[in-house]
């Protein structure tokens, strides 16, 4: 049976300047004299008798003062103890007795038809519970943050319903209620929760260090569609692709290469891009992991010990104008300029100055200011260099381009629209 006194309402205070609201504008505008307040509301889940709350990080980001409403009235100022940006959880912590914790169930034992009740305090309401069934398992690609594996539902999840727990009907936490997809800003039927599983490691982490240390490879990974696959000589199944290796990083230092797919790690079938970076991501710093590759026909088998994740790559640069059309691409090329050569530290290449809309450079997601190094595997050295080699390739079976966006690389197909007959 599940208790409600498990489930508090948590308000939070954000103070703001308000001379911040004149940025943008380019005349002055009149704004209120001292600090203005921005509340926000959401749900939480007591986790132990001392106090340790689970709820989600976007309740709490920036907030200036937290306040926790508990089910038999009381309300209490809570600490931050501790956040995870990269999987939307936190903890926080008040001083209270007679707190009665939930008790967690096994979300990998949820499937797929399974009642479960969304708890919360929606639009302010405390203590709502709604119903519905597990919709879908394994959301990693909702792209609702980095290191995502969501439970999706049909239960309704609304604003304020965030960091409150979905329970099974055993009365058992298995998710924590994190966000919607909606057109109307309120439930249309698609809630996702973060697997307890999952949130109970990162409690163990917030609770104990205040923070998240995870495991780094030092590549950037992408998947692996049959066309590409096949551009590498590879007809197997599953696997990831390696889109760059970070210089000095710890697969560089392994010997894994751009181009690289990855079958396995640590014996286990690799199969889904998102899942490889989580299993890396769950390996603490300097764990030593086993990967299985497949490299010009063969397969190779490399030890690669992780380092320490570091922060977000620049991001790419902008767009730039002139050059020459690449005929059937849908891609206009000019020679990379001195200035973005050294900053690429690249000796040839060809930018990317348009994109037209609807052309198989469009489809395959290449953009205004990418830089084409290779094409089926050879250097590009100009921007007729490379509509030389485009013009050479057979764009119905797909051409395998090596593009540079900020600073790493990534691999892409070419490919004509397919005949609808």
């Amino acid at each position: 049976r599940w208790n409600a006194s498990s489930v508090v309402a948590i308000a939070s205070v954000r103070r703001v300047d308000p001379r911040a609201l004149r940025r943008g504008f380019p005349f002055p505008i009149p704004v209120p004299q001292g600090e203005l307040e921005q509340r926000g509301l959401g749900s939480g889940v007591i986790l132990d008798t001392k106090g340790h709350i689970l709820t989600n990080n976007h309740v709490v980001a920036g907030a200036d003062e937290l306040e926790v409403h508990l089910e038999d009235g009381r309300t209490l100022t809570a600490e931050l103890v501790g956040a995870d940006p990269k999987t939307d959880l936190a903890v926080i912590r008040v001083e209270a007795e007679d707190l009665v914790p939930a008790s967690f169930g096994d979300s990998q034992d949820l499937h797929v038809g399974q009642w479960v009740l969304a708890v919360g305090t929606p639009f302010g309401l405390e203590q709502t519970v709604s119903a519905g069934i597990v919709s879908a398992l394994g959301r990693g690609e909702a792209g609702i943050v980095e290191y995502g594996d969501f439970i999706q539902t049909d239960a309704a999840i609304n604003p304020g319903n965030s960091g409150g727990p979905l329970i099974d009907l055993s009365g058992r936490v298995v998710g924590i209620n994190t966000a919607i997809a909606s057109r109307s800003g309120g439930s249309d039927g698609i809630g996702f929760a973060i697997p307890a599983h999952i949130a109970e490691d990162i409690v163990a982490q917030l609770v104990r260090d205040g923070h998240i240390v995870r495991g780094w490879l030092g590549v950037l990974i992408g998947p692996l569609d049959p066309d590409m696959a096949r551009s590498f000589g590879y007809d197997g199944e599953g696997g990831v692709l390696l889109q760059d290796v970070v210089p000095d990083g710890p697969a560089a230092t392994a010997g894994l290469r751009p181009g690289d797919i990855v079958l396995e790690l640590d014996g286990e079938p690799v199969r889904e891009a998102d899942a490889f970076r989580r299993a890396i991501a769950a390996h603490a710093p300097d764990t030593t992991v086993r990967l299985l590759v497949w490299r010009d026909g063969k397969r190779r088998r490399l030890k690669v010990r992780l380092g320490t994740l570091p922060g977000e790559d620049a991001p790419a640069a902008g767009p730039r104008r002139g050059g020459q059309a690449a005929p059937g691409t849908g891609l206009t090329l000019q020679d990379l300029p001195p200035a973005r050569r050294n900053q690429l530290d690249v000796s040839g290449g060809a930018e990317v100055t348009r994109v037209e809309p609807g052309s198989p450079a469009a489809e395959a997601g290449l953009r205004p200011g990418d830089v084409l190094t290779q094409i089926q595997g050879k250097p590009v050295r100009s921007a007729a260099d490379a509509r030389k080699l485009l013009a050479q390739g057979d764009l119905s079976a797909g051409v395998r381009v090596r593009v540079r966006r900020g600073k790493l690389g990534h691999f892409l197909l070419l490919r004509a629209p397919k005949d609808p007959r």
